[in-house]
């Protein structure tokens, strides 16, 4: 039996095959991977490893038939873990799968009874049992993850356990939306309570967070913010909450983002703060998205109030973002572009002229990282559209994108892909 632990949280690991070796390592340092990838096999054995983010490796005895049953527990003690596990390996491995896939079959005919069409293909049904599958079920329901995966995993240390394996409320409300096109509003309505008992008291959320709504990262995007008041406006209208109920967290979220938009700490990109088109994008459909839930709850003069705001923040989106006569206008014949974000101005928070300034980029070399933000292009701007603030046929929106064409695009065996943004390290 192999063991690991975190907090009051304790797991137990055992395999139906005997095993010639066990080790316990520190991630990223001497754990297992590290062993064979050095060695080229197994030769470490550590018994402990206290204190750190930790990885258990076992050297398995491989039976003729090549298959084997790896076992899980998990409890409150090491003592409970283990007996989880051994229970477990007491059922027939068949009667576990065949309850697995039936609750699989059970959600698939529910979206079937829901969906008004058929699927266009097996991608949607895939795709749609991905994102289920980064649903949390009973211990934290409705929190949706960004990933069950952990990029660089291998090289991270102990004093680095994050991954995607977070909770991004801009994330989790976009794959709710997944849910709703598909029919499972109840897993949508499971993801809006959970950022109902997540929100902060002075309206934000964080910028990610564990399942328990512990948070991780500190930095505040404006984005994550307005997110979740879509998500409520489109189940409202939808009439599958009863808005009286989603009103408190709808205001206290519309007064964080009056006072502190549209310049946000943070981009989508958690690397720049400054004038993003995809956060102001996403603020202004929120805004004008809280006021109508303002005017059903008869405070029609907050209602007024962020409709202005929206209106002011939408006039001056140009003012901001738009580059017009640069090098990069003149090299693809276009007479301006959106920017992928414009820099905050130090002294005054509505600035004359944003562009005027330069971006880091974060994951670039000391000395290289600044760039003028004229020069940096995104798809971020097709927010514009998406979001219903400009035509698809409006001409700075034309213009932007036979600029992300001519810089971003990359043409493959497998079809043409696109860059998230120029100068990216």
């Amino acid at each position: 039996m192999m063991y690991a632990m975190r907090g009051s949280i304790f797991m137990a690991a055992c395999i139906d095959v005997p095993h010639s070796r066990m080790s316990c390592g520190f991630s990223g340092f001497s754990d297992g991977w590290q062993d064979i990838s050095r060695n080229r096999k197994m030769t470490w054995e550590f018994h402990r490893a206290d204190n750190g983010n930790v990885a258990i490796t076992a050297e398995v005895e491989v039976p003729e038939s090549g298959e084997f049953t790896f076992y899980l527990g998990f409890g409150n003690t090491a003592e409970e873990a283990a007996l989880k596990a051994r229970s477990t390996r007491m059922k027939d491995y068949r009667d576990v799968l065949r309850k697995f896939t039936s609750q699989w079959s059970s959600y698939h005919a529910y979206l079937g009874k829901q969906y008004a069409k058929e699927w266009n293909n097996a991608l949607d049904e895939r795709s749609i049992t991905v994102v289920k599958s980064h649903q949390a079920k009973d211990q934290f329901p409705g929190a949706l993850i960004a990933s069950l995966s952990i990029p660089w995993g291998n090289s991270k240390g102990d004093n680095d356990i994050g991954g995607y394996h977070l909770i991004w409320p801009r994330d989790m409300v976009e794959a709710a939306e997944a849910q709703i096109a598909v029919g499972d509003i109840d897993g949508a309505i499971s993801a809006l309570r959970f950022l109902l008992v997540t929100q902060e008291d002075d309206g934000h959320w964080q910028q990610n967070m564990w399942l328990d709504g512990g948070r991780y990262w500190e930095g505040i995007q404006i984005d994550e913010t307005a997110f979740p008041v879509l998500l409520a406006h489109k189940l409202w209208k939808l009439e599958k909450i009863d808005m009286h109920n989603a009103w408190p967290m709808v205001r206290k979220a519309a007064e964080f983002l009056v006072r502190s938009g549209p310049c946000t700490q943070e981009d989508r990109w958690e690397e720049d703060g400054g004038y993003s088109p995809f956060t102001i994008a996403v603020e202004v459909a929120a805004l004008l998205s809280a006021a109508e839930f303002a005017e059903f709850n008869g405070e029609a003069d907050t209602a007024a109030f962020l409709r202005e705001t929206a209106d002011s923040i939408n006039s001056n989106i140009e003012r901001w973002t738009y580059a017009t006569g640069t090098d990069v206008s003149r090299r693809f014949g276009v007479d301006g572009y959106y920017v992928r974000i414009a820099p905050p101005d130090r002294g005054m928070h509505f600035a004359s002229s944003a562009l005027l300034g330069y971006v880091p980029i974060k994951n670039r070399p000391v000395g290289q990282s600044d760039v003028p933000a004229e020069e940096i292009v995104s798809t971020d701007a097709l927010a514009l559209v998406r979001f219903g603030l400009r035509s698809p046929g409006d001409p700075k929106i034309l213009n932007t994108i036979r600029v992300i064409d001519g810089i971003l695009r990359t043409d493959t065996r497998s079809g043409p892909v696109w860059h998230r943004y120029n100068y990216d390290g």
